[in-house]
């Protein structure tokens, strides 16, 4: 049987042409270098291991050293964490393998145990690729009657991935990731959890959870490619208007080539670059404020209106809203397509279809009397509106954003 599983994730390694390989629950002691390279499906491959407790547990790692140059490794009785660096950008990465046990004291001393790891190496990206045997809410559960102790577990686990300041990647495909042999439980157990310098890295990280074989657990990818989704609309930020040199920099620039390049002193200021340094501190401090306006609008925060901006703050919520409002993909004919071009076609397609009407045959309202309007009611509806109506509707709009075709 194990060797039909270990097939079956060369397939997926081999299909999708993955970087590195996370397994927990391998039940297994040890792995051989013949092994591992069974599974990856070629020579061309490192690992490490967390040996199981008999038959139960265990970790196994797999990666391709020429794009993971992994220089530390750190092992715990529930979890792996490879330091390294990836070669492509040059980023140092912790990536954690974790499978933690089924009891509540037991996933507690875990938890503990990573933040406490993650504290002490505060530098670089997190991705943890874990089945910590825990869900966020009861919609990730269906079928299990022991429901008072889910909801107690998922409150815990909710505030240690707050206090660890990482947060889970948008997620297609199934919603459960485990169920029993019989079908009577399902859940969602695994997941993929990253830090927010990892998002700014890789803002269209996702997960793709795929239908399991021989296994209860369903596999996961982890994706992190820029898909490029062609020029993005313009938009005008409302701080640029109060700027009173915005109209004037537009029309150079329409008009003229915009002259690039800085300049730099290196001696004594004469009285007039006094006051003319002095001039330029006060425009920066007007360009803060913009600033600050400008995150506000991005944010979609309405009640910080005053005081100073909490920037990392702002930047967390727009990065936040920017992932979750992205569009990673689509089915299309029950295949999940991730094309950009193949996605707009069908977009178009499908609201060409909504608003295309067939010829049909309509019944008449010959001889129907229906209740009218009198004359005065007709002259008002195409009246012109009167100022006083065209003040209260701009005035009711918000002043950070542009008005909605309502």
């Amino acid at each position: 049987m194990k060797w039909i599983k270990w097939a079956a994730i060369r397939k997926l390694n081999l299909k999708y042409k993955v970087d590195l390989v996370c397994l927990q629950e391998t039940k297994k002691e040890n792995f051989t270098k013949l092994i591992c390279q069974n599974i990856w499906g070629d020579s061309n491959v490192s690992w490490d291991s967390v040996p199981s407790v008999h038959t139960v547990g265990g970790l196994l790692c797999m990666w391709n050293n020429s794009d993971f140059e992994v220089d530390r490794r750190v092992k715990g009785r529930n979890f792996l964490m490879l330091v390294g660096t990836w070669i492509k950008d040059n980023l140092k990465l912790f990536i954690v393998n974790v499978y933690a046990p089924c009891d509540l004291v037991g996933k507690r001393d875990l938890w503990e145990e990573l933040r406490q790891l993650k504290a002490s190496n505060p530098e670089g990206l997190w991705c943890f690729l874990v089945d910590f045997n825990s869900i966020r809410s009861q919609d990730e559960r269906t079928g299990s009657s022991q429901r008072s102790v889910g909801t107690y577990d998922s409150s815990g686990f909710n505030d240690w991935i707050l206090d660890m300041e990482i947060q889970e990647i948008k997620s297609f495909g199934s919603i459960f990731t485990w169920c029993r042999p019989n079908g009577s439980v399902r859940s969602r157990l695994d997941r993929c959890l990253v830090s927010e310098k990892w998002l700014l890295k890789w803002p269209d990280s996702s997960q793709q959870v795929l239908h399991r074989d021989y296994s209860d657990h369903c596999p996961i990818i982890l994706k992190t490619d820029l898909v490029d989704w062609g020029p993005k609309p313009f938009r005008v930020m409302d701080c640029w208007l109060k700027n009173k040199e915005y109209q004037r920099l537009v029309k150079e620039v329409w008009c003229g080539d915009q002259q690039l390049g800085w300049g730099s002193i290196d001696r004594t200021l004469s009285e007039d670059e006094v006051k003319s340094m002095k001039s330029i501190q006060q425009e920066l401090w007007q360009v803060s404020f913009a600033y600050e306006s400008l995150l506000r609008q991005k944010s979609r925060i309405k009640w910080l209106k005053e005081g100073d901006s909490n920037t990392a703050f702002f930047h967390k919520t727009i990065n936040f809203r920017r992932h979750y409002n992205t569009i990673q993909g689509i089915f299309i004919d029950d295949v999940w397509v991730q094309q950009p071009k193949l996605i707009k076609d069908e977009a178009v397609k499908f609201f060409a279809s909504r608003f295309t009407e067939e010829k049909l045959t309509r019944p008449t309202l010959d001889g129907v009397q229906f209740k009218m309007i009198t004359h005065t009611q007709s002259e008002e509806m195409i009246a012109p509106f009167t100022d006083h109506e065209l003040k209260e509707a701009v005035w009711s709009c918000g002043g950070d954003k542009c008005p909605g075709p309502d």
